[in-house]
């Protein structure tokens, strides 16, 4: 983040591979997708699903250029599974 302006995207794999290239030395910005996906926080989840499979397992939720939060397959699959057997995500 640059102030409050999205700069780009540090995936675990990408972490990876900058320390195995640099080591702990390496800078972010080099190693970060500055092309990420986002999409708007009402959007379906159904329609969320793919484009997490393209993207690397992570997805910005954005409006109107503001990062409101980050949605990753982990998170996801506790939702589903919470959903699943009937709990509601916060803990109902």
């Amino acid at each position: 983040m640059l102030g409050d302006q999205v700069m780009g995207l540090l995936g675990r794999n990408a972490l990876l591979r900058g320390m195995a290239h640099q080591g702990p030395d390496s800078y972010v910005a080099g190693y970060m997708d500055r092309e990420f996906p986002s999409v708007a926080p009402d959007k379906d989840l159904a329609e969320v699903l793919p484009l997490m499979a393209h993207s690397g397992a992570c997805v910005l939720v954005m409006q109107d250029d503001k990062l409101l939060g980050m949605l990753s397959s982990e998170n996801l699959s506790q939702f589903l599974l919470l959903r699943s057997v009937g709990l509601q995500p916060n803990g109902d």
